[in-house]
């Protein structure tokens, strides 16, 4: 027997309606920052880890529509290292943006962070001015977002900056398939301040000699220190070899080790900080590869013989180096 093609459809609708939506989950990979916990029914529907970035963080009200950019807030703070960012989608529709602020806003006080800026009154929304726009939070909220916001920070034991980006909005209509229509969601940034990797290959001790015959002196770019500390890092063991070879090789030769740091802080801070580094690397090769220490001369200068620009990390990490320089020879 056959059936009319509208009769069919009408047998099918009950099947499919009997197929439930899948569950709500975060989407593959994403995985809460470990210090700072969700809100009870919501889930990460984007995310984005980044070891290195720069972040533009508001620490004023919107001025203008538009994507993110310098002149975008009325103050702002560019930072630069790692950089997570988390959407977190509630499914239940009748929780408000507030709550789901507040929650948040509680967390980060507990971890530790302490406000620097607070906006609260909602009106900097996608019916007005856009508050943070860009790649990752496009369609991420709705035309009456009642945008809540706040940014903070806070400083480890160990001296190292972190700074949240709270934002706190209604779901758009382009949401994730368990979003109720209109419920809340919170965007969450932590931004580690930091350097970036230098992964340069290392530098052998013939290429040291040849540099330094050429060129009359050769920046070393394999010899770390963590931010503002003069203590060499573990990673720093294969330059340090390569130089302790390239004495070893030249009994005569005698070095003056320098110490270049940024523009971060003042002259005099980085002048002993530059010092105290050239002095780490000199005793390392004295007391670890048994270079006699009359061979070496250590010296900092700061941040007084730029090779870029100080005003980007980039151009900042080529200036954070260690150089050697032949000394002339004793009559």
């Amino acid at each position: 027997m056959k059936f009319p093609l509208i009769a069919l459809l009408a047998l099918a609708a009950p099947m499919l309606s009997l197929q439930a939506a899948p569950p709500a989950a975060d989407v593959e990979g994403a995985k809460d920052d470990p210090t700072i916990k969700r809100y009870h029914g919501t889930f990460i529907s984007r995310y984005s880890d980044k070891d290195f970035d720069r972040y533009l963080l508001p620490l004023g009200k919107a001025l203008k529509s538009g994507r993110i950019k310098e002149g975008k807030y009325e103050k702002s703070l560019m930072l630069e290292g790692r950089v997570t960012r988390r959407a977190y989608h509630s499914t239940e529709a009748d929780r408000s943006t507030l709550e789901l602020f507040r929650n948040y806003q509680q967390e980060l006080t507990a971890a530790g962070f302490e406000t620097l800026y607070l906006l609260e009154d909602g009106t900097q929304t996608r019916g007005g001015i856009t508050f943070i726009d860009d790649d990752f939070t496009s369609s991420l909220q709705s035309l009456s977002a009642e945008t809540l916001y706040l940014s903070a920070k806070k400083t480890t034991a160990e001296g190292t900056e972190i700074y949240a980006s709270l934002w706190a909005g209604k779901t758009a209509s382009i949401r994730p398939h368990w979003a109720p229509r209109g419920a809340p969601f919170a965007l969450l940034d932590l931004i580690t301040v930091g350097s970036m990797d230098t992964r340069m290959v290392v530098v052998k001790s013939d290429e040291m000699q040849r540099r330094m015959d050429t060129d009359g002196s050769i920046s070393l770019y394999g010899i770390y220190f963590d931010f503002n500390k003069d203590s060499l890092k573990p990673e720093s063991a294969p330059t340090l070899e390569q130089i302790a070879a390239l004495l070893k090789a030249q009994p005569a030769l005698r070095l003056y080790v320098v110490g270049h740091t940024d523009a971060i802080g003042s002259l005099p801070s980085n002048m002993d900080l530059s010092d105290r580094r050239a002095k780490a690397v000199v005793n390392a090769l004295v007391n670890q590869h048994g270079i006699a220490s009359d061979r070496l001369a250590p010296a900092g200068v700061a941040f007084l013989a730029p090779v870029a620009t100080n005003t980007t990390e980039p151009g900042r990490a080529k200036n954070r180096r260690v150089v050697l320089m032949p000394q002339e020879a004793k009559e």
